[in-house]
């Protein structure tokens, strides 16, 4: 209908496909100082998922002694497991989420050191070309989505796998 709504296509042709691998691979060199926090972040995730999995295994003892045998010292136990599970749990998720935040940001604050030092070598064309809100935008928003991306699903693969597990 009118001129001005009308998106224009870009030429992707010559971007390369992005992928898993090569994703991590440029993200290696701004993660290398990080790694040891970065680990650190992972592995209090792998609580939170086997808690998730021993949750799910207490309800069958749970369903075995309050329910079949009625034992009343058990069920009034069961709001306590519950409670210090919960706590448990909320104690790794927010432990990993303070890490992961810090080594994220961290990471980011040097990506947007490099992308302003890339900028200030950018033609003025550049700036002709785009509007200075887009190139904000794109200096303020695209370091801080990627590192949060990337660190998020590492967490949430690894908390997953943690949950498959099941306790004995």
């Amino acid at each position: 209908m009118f001129g001005f709504f009308k998106k224009k296509k870009q030429d992707t042709s010559g971007t390369p496909k992005t992928s898993f691998r090569r994703g991590y691979k440029q993200f290696w060199p701004f993660l290398k100082p990080y790694w040891p926090l970065a680990i650190l972040g992972i592995i209090l995730t792998i609580p939170v998922g086997a808690l998730d999995a021993v949750v799910a295994s207490f309800l069958k003892p749970f369903m075995d002694s309050v329910l079949i045998e009625q034992e009343r010292e058990f069920s009034s136990m069961v709001p306590f497991y519950i409670v210090g599970f919960s706590v448990v749990q909320g104690f790794f998720l927010y432990t990993s989420g303070y890490v992961n935040s810090y080594v994220g940001g961290r990471i980011a604050l040097e990506l947007k050191r490099k992308l302003y030092k890339h900028l200030l070598g950018m033609q003025t064309s550049f700036y002709d070309n785009n509007s200075s809100g887009g190139v904000y935008f794109g200096f303020s928003m695209d370091a801080d989505l990627a590192t949060s991306g990337l660190i998020d699903n590492i967490k949430l693969e690894v908390a997953r796998s943690a949950s498959i597990l099941k306790p004995k």
